[in-house]
């Protein structure tokens, strides 16, 4: 028993889902998972068990005692209101929305309102605020969301109400999305995690594979360039022209491969049970606009603003009468009687996805009204940009245009969320300033980069890492806009080139892959949003 305690004491020192103990008792968990708890249709039950272990693991008991409150409060909500209709089904609803949404506030984003007060504090002379810091439970961006859209989705008649409270419970905590999400409806999930499953060896390889790429872009890939973004963030006062728009622009190369490394491994370690998990990422940067990018980057948070904040406020009846007055007042045909009603809801939801971020400015500029900016910005200036391609005689459909939009696709993306990385918004413009303040071309070619904290033998190591991701990339886009798992074209090649690249991804991340001091396997940078 004290053999028991002790080991449990050293696995819960690190229990992170890039930790070796994990694997270690994720082996032992998929055996019982497939065999004892099979047989006895309990694996659900094991599900529970793990996720409670790992949220104790990851956090604290306190922590948890907290996230119980809003979790059984929407549990208990969703019976109530299969009995009403009206006006007390929708306050009900209602209420259990701004609950969970305050207490999303409280943990995570107190201090935008702390900010904001102090600000209106100087001209109206009242007493500041003291901002505080405190230990927010994990996961509780993620589950918040997922509580939100169980209820609404009850309301609305889309799932029915779990009346069992600990399968409820086990949605809601399933352990591999505890992370880094992806946020998961219940109605993507129920069919699933309650179901009775079948060991699949080739399901079982596939969530393997999946894990090895995500501990490669995390590893090899992720941390390489965290080093440069940390170096160049960490005194960019030193700094001005190419050197600085480097560590700028490679910080959404660092989230890229960061974020989607670990969902890569939440999804593989999810498949290995024989749950598939919503996708979070589509090669986001084969997008030739922001709003298709978006489409494609963080899925998950997108589809659910677009069906829990955007649709419900375009169809709001203020909105509604916004749009009749509209046209009325400009003509049915009016391309603005159309736009501004879709803007007024377009703003309200890239604020809400910026503030969800954080809530700093940084990330509600940098993370949201930003690209609203761009795509509203966009669309009243389309008439212009039609007539500067029959001017010009632009061929829109070819190659090089394609590769011109994605180009610019990308640098907008990639200087909007640098803000994110900055001390603060001003400290971001003020990046900026500098990047424009020389013309330093030449530090491409003078050993300059070579001293961002990377020597030459890991920058190639990076370069090549991201080849290879922009490779895989390449090969599962497709025209039709589905997913093709580079994968599942491996598993049809021969035995022998199949078990070289197989070989070749493990010892590539045991070889290349970045660990020492200083590194900590639980940060992840969407972890902490």
């Amino acid at each position: 028993m004290k053999l028991l305690l002790h080991w449990i004491r050293i696995v819960s020192a690190d229990f992170s889902i890039m930790s070796l103990y994990f694997y270690v008792c994720l082996a032992f968990f998929a055996l019982v998972y497939y065999t004892i708890a099979r047989k006895l249709r309990v694996q659900w039950m094991l599900i529970l068990a793990a996720s409670i272990f790992f949220y104790f693991a990851n956090s604290s008991i306190k922590l948890f005692l907290f996230l119980l409150a809003p979790i059984i409060f929407t549990y208990l909500m969703a019976f109530i209101i299969n009995d009403l209709s009206g006006f007390k089904k929708s306050l009900i609803v209602f209420a259990t929305v701004c609950t969970n949404v305050l207490f999303l506030i409280y943990f995570k984003e107190r201090n935008f309102f702390v900010i904001t007060h102090n600000l209106l504090s100087l001209s109206l002379h009242l007493k500041q605020w003291q901002s505080v810091n405190i230990i927010a439970p994990l996961g509780v961006s993620y589950l918040s969301l997922m509580l939100i859209s169980y209820i609404l989705d009850v309301a609305w008649g889309t799932v029915s109400a779990q009346k069992n409270p600990f399968k409820f419970l086990c949605y809601v905590i399933y352990f591999p999305i505890l992370t880094s999400g992806p946020i998961t409806r219940y109605s993507e999930i129920e069919n699933q995690i309650f179901a009775v499953r079948d060991f699949n060896y080739d399901r079982f390889c596939f969530g393997i594979q999946r894990i090895a790429w995500g501990f490669f872009k995390k590893l090899v890939i992720a941390e390489r360039i965290g080093v440069i973004v940390g170096t160049v963030y960490g005194s960019w006062q030193n700094y001005q022209g190419f050197t600085l728009a480097v560590g700028l622009l490679a910080y959404v190369l660092q989230m890229y491969t960061d974020f989607s490394g670990c969902i890569d491994m939440v999804l593989g370690v999810s498949e290995c049970l024989g749950i598939s998990l919503p996708e979070n990422f589509r090669q986001p940067f084969f997008s030739t606009n922001l709003s298709e990018i978006w489409r494609r980057w963080h899925m998950t948070l997108g589809f659910w603003v677009k069906d829990y904040v955007l649709y419900p406020i375009l169809k709001s009846s203020a909105i509604q009468k916004l749009s009749a007055l509209l046209k009325s007042k400009l003509g049915k045909k009016n391309r603005y009687a159309k736009l501004i009603p879709t803007w007024c809801g377009m703003f309200a939801t890239w604020f809400a996805v910026g503030f969800w971020h954080g809530g700093q400015l940084k990330y509600i500029f940098g993370g949201g009204l930003f690209f609203f900016a761009m795509i509203a910005g966009g669309q009243v200036l389309e008439p212009l940009f039609a007539v500067i391609v029959k001017i010009l005689r632009i061929n829109t459909k070819t190659a090089s245009y394609r590769f011109f939009l994605r180009l610019r696709t990308f640098f907008l993306f990639a200087a909007a969320v640098s803000f994110q990385r900055a001390q603060s918004l001003k400290t971001g413009f003020q990046m900026w300033k500098r990047v424009f303040a020389d013309f330093n071309p030449y530090i491409f070619f003078d050993n300059t980069l070579f001293r961002l904290g990377l020597d030459a033998k890991d920058f190639i190591v990076m370069i090549i890492g991201l080849l290879i991701v922009l490779l895989v990339s390449n090969m599962e886009q497709t025209s039709d806009g589905t997913q093709k798992h580079v994968r599942v074209w491996l598993s049809e090649q021969n035995i022998a080139f199949r078990w070289f690249i197989y070989f070749g991804l493990f010892f590539s991340v045991i070889v290349y892959g970045m660990y020492g001091y200083g590194f900590n396997p639980k940060d992840f940078i969407y972890g902490g949003f």
